[in-house]
């Protein structure tokens, strides 16, 4: 045998798969996560992207981070319907966003850059009128279509003071598919004839944004971004979703869509994440760990249990602690006392199971449509 030393010898436990997965604890994976910069507790913090961010989000505010809030719910409203209704998942009330190329045309938006033609984005359901670049945000839609040109103003404006205010954008990319406006390139979180418009294949597309669109359309963000700050910096932090897609119109099998659209975006989470004041949170592989043995998500084997989603979150705060301990604060000994009850719910279940947390999610809308 040769004498050299193997690099292998002296790496830590975490470098080695049956020590640090096989042997390891999925609740609780050590050194998994180490933090780029710290988050302090003043540091106004937005939040945005596809379904599992409405869980950060919630979770942020509940351990009493300072979340951006630049579209609060009406007084009237019951805190019941206000989820419903968008408000308060994420730091303004543009619904889901999930891909690159919807954050990057919502940038541009708000800043003026574009204006997209009402008869575009202005959609009928039911004899009323939905904004279709954030579909679910009104679910009985407005009387008149000029209501929602000028609900979507305010909206931009809101975004746009958002950015202005925010220290940490904290953004979940969600997926790669999309479906465009053929004539004007415009990209919808929802298909037409989904949640709402019609359908016509002469006037959309369906998109698969590739590793070089999305890292493009995050630069071109951030360039954005800086512009409308005037070059004031501020820190980054993705994670990726680990819900599987609901549908796709790849023609592929779904199994094969999702983990080509998850590869994708971890990879350009990677890429992106060499710069110093932008981090990553393994949200994703938290979640999808094979030590899981799928039991992280609900029976539908998309929506992602709340016992894993409080694991996946203690990762996150045991590195960016918060000043002092909240009512929030979760064990992990409550996590294994609920679980045997919620497992013998589970059981009883309809197929298509819920999070005891309401999560918006218009993808969901696409599984109407597979018989």
């Amino acid at each position: 045998m040769s004498d050299q030393q193997s690099p292998y010898a002296d790496l830590p436990t975490q470098a080695f798969w049956r020590l640090a997965v096989t042997q390891g604890t999925p609740s609780k994976l050590n050194n998994i996560y180490q933090k780029k910069f710290k988050i302090r507790r003043k540091d106004r913090i937005a939040t945005a992207g596809s379904c599992f961010a409405q869980h950060i989000t919630r979770n942020l505010r509940e351990r009493g981070f300072n979340v951006i809030d630049s579209e609060p719910a009406p007084h009237s409203l019951k805190p019941e319907e206000r989820v419903r209704y968008s408000y308060g998942i994420y730091s303004a009330r543009f619904g889901n966003i999930y891909t690159t190329r919807q954050l990057l045309q919502l940038l541009k938006e708000a800043n003026g850059q574009i204006k997209p033609p009402e008869n575009i984005y202005i959609w009928k359901k039911q004899g009323r009128f939905i904004d279709g670049f954030r579909p679910a945000v009104e679910p009985n839609g407005f009387e008149q279509a000029k209501e929602v040109a000028l609900h979507r103003k305010s909206h931009l404006n809101n975004v746009k003071e958002m950015i202005l205010d925010m220290d940490l954008f904290i953004f979940t990319l969600g997926l790669t598919e999309g479906w465009i406006h053929r004539k004007t390139g415009l990209i919808f979180p929802s298909a037409p004839g989904v949640i709402a418009g019609e359908f016509d294949k002469k006037q959309y597309e369906f998109i698969n944004l590739s590793f070089q669109d999305c890292v493009h359309d995050l630069h071109e963000c951030m360039d954005l971004v800086t512009q409308m700050r005037k070059g004031r910096p501020c820190n980054y932090l993705f994670t990726v979703s680990p819900v599987p897609l609901t549908a796709t119109a790849s023609n592929q099998h779904v199994l094969v869509a999702t983990t080509q659209s998850k590869a994708t975006l971890r990879c350009v989470a990677n890429e992106m994440s060499q710069y110093p004041n932008i981090d990553y949170f393994p949200s994703y592989e938290l979640v999808t760990n094979p030590a899981r043995r799928s039991e992280g998500y609900d029976d539908n084997l998309r929506t992602i249990k709340d016992e894993t989603v409080n694991q996946v979150m203690n990762h996150f705060f045991e590195v960016h602690q918060p000043n002092k301990k909240t009512s929030a604060d979760i064990t992990e000994s409550q996590n294994t006392t609920s679980s045997k009850t919620k497992k013998v719910k589970a059981r009883k279940a309809k197929p298509k199971t819920k999070s005891a947390h309401q999560i918006q999610c218009e993808e969901e809308f696409n599984d109407a449509f597979g018989q």
